[in-house]
C-alpha cells in the first residue's frame, strides 16, 4: 500500500469499519446477555411449575419459617423425597451460573436469599451425607455460590 495514496476517504473507511465492528461486538454481548437471563428467569419459574420441586420447595419453606432445621442423614424418605429434587434442582442452577450458562445476577436477585436458606436448613443434612459417603464435594456448588454471591446469615 502506498502512503501517499492514503488520504482522507481512506481514514473514513476504516473508521467506519471499526465503528461497525465494534457495533456488532456491543450487540452481540447484550443479545448474549438478554438470552441468558432470558432462560434464568424460565429455570427460576420451574420452580413453581414443577409439582415435585413446588412440593418440595413449599416442605423447606414451612421448615425455614418454623426454624427447623435437617440434621443427619436419618431422615423419614418421604422428607428425603421432598428435599432431594431442590437440592438437586438448587445445585443445577449454580453450576449453571458458575459456568457462565445462566444469569448470576438474576439468579441472585430473584432465588439467591432462597438458596442461601434452603442450604443452612439442610446442611446438617448435607454434612452428614457427604460423611456417609464419602463425598466430600456433595452440593459443593451450592455452597460455594452461597458464599460467593448471596449475603451471610448470621448464625
Amino acid at each position: 500500500m502506498n502512503w501517499e495514496s492514503f488520504d482522507a476517504i481512506h481514514l473514513i473507511r476504516l473508521a467506519s469499519a471499526i465503528v461497525a465492528l465494534v457495533t456488532f461486538a456491543i450487540g452481540y454481548v447484550v443479545a448474549s446477555n438478554r438470552w441468558r437471563r432470558n432462560n434464568t428467569l424460565k429455570l427460576i419459574g420451574m420452580i413453581f411449575s414443577s409439582p415435585v420441586l413446588a412440593s418440595g420447595h413449599a416442605y423447606i419453606a414451612r421448615m425455614i419459617a418454623e426454624g427447623r432445621e435437617l440434621s443427619g442423614d436419618a431422615i423419614p424418605k418421604e422428607v428425603e423425597q421432598k428435599i432431594l429434587p431442590v437440592l438437586e434442582f438448587y445445585n443445577f442452577l449454580c453450576i449453571s451460573a458458575h459456568q457462565k450458562g445462566l444469569h448470576r445476577y438474576t439468579l441472585v436477585r430473584h432465588r439467591g436469599i432462597s438458596i442461601r436458606d434452603t442450604f443452612y436448613c439442610v446442611k446438617g443434612y448435607i454434612d452428614a451425607r457427604r460423611e456417609k459417603l464419602n463425598r466430600p464435594g456433595l452440593y459443593c456448588d451450592i455452597e460455594e455460590f452461597v458464599e460467593k454471591n448471596v449475603q451471610k446469615r448470621d448464625h
